[in-house]
């Protein structure tokens, strides 16, 4: 295993495979930084959530029979992003599966499912979910002063009914 001080010397090695193989380079911070600010969920954050739950409705089939589909099941938590208010230092340090509690009662209403800092607000972004059956109910905890627990640590977390930082049209974007 490298030590810290040649991780320089490792990714030139890699990088010079690419003559070789045409791999090219993807640049996966930036992806994680600009997909969290949209609320694009990946794997992690779907995982043991029903689609109804994940706000994955208008992907699936309303015509086909599959396992899982029960028009009946009612959904126990809705997914949401979140803003937290990290110390310094810890701006990318909010793991998967943190808890997120009402600071009045201590009370456990959701959890975190994956983070990252946003690349254009620069904010500390979590998705994840709020416990809740209906949307009255999980917006109602938006009333209450929240917060992720995480390290020791207890963070303020802002709760988003979508992207923080909504999509824009073409014609925002310069070239």
């Amino acid at each position: 295993m490298p030590g810290l001080n040649e991780t320089t010397a490792v990714y030139e090695a890699i990088a010079a495979l690419d003559d070789n193989f045409n791999t090219g380079r993807f640049g996966s911070y930036a992806m994680n930084s600009l997909r969290i600010e949209k609320a694009f969920v990946i794997k992690a954050d779907l995982d043991f959530a029903h689609y109804s739950e994940a706000s994955l409705g208008f992907f699936v089939s309303k015509t086909k029979d599959f396992k899982g589909k029960d028009s009946a099941y009612v959904p126990e938590r809705r997914r949401l992003s979140f803003v937290v208010d990290t110390d310094d230092g810890y701006k990318w340090s909010v793991p998967g599966d943190s808890p997120i509690h009402r600071r009045d009662t201590d009370e456990l209403v959701g959890f975190t499912t994956s983070s990252a800092v946003g690349a254009i607000t620069g904010d500390t972004i979590a998705l994840g979910f709020l416990n809740g059956s209906s949307l009255a109910e999980v917006k109602g905890l938006f009333e209450h002063e929240l917060y992720v627990s995480c390290y020791g640590k207890q963070w303020k977390v802002t709760p988003k009914m979508g992207s923080v930082k909504p999509l824009t049209g073409r014609e925002d974007i310069e070239i």
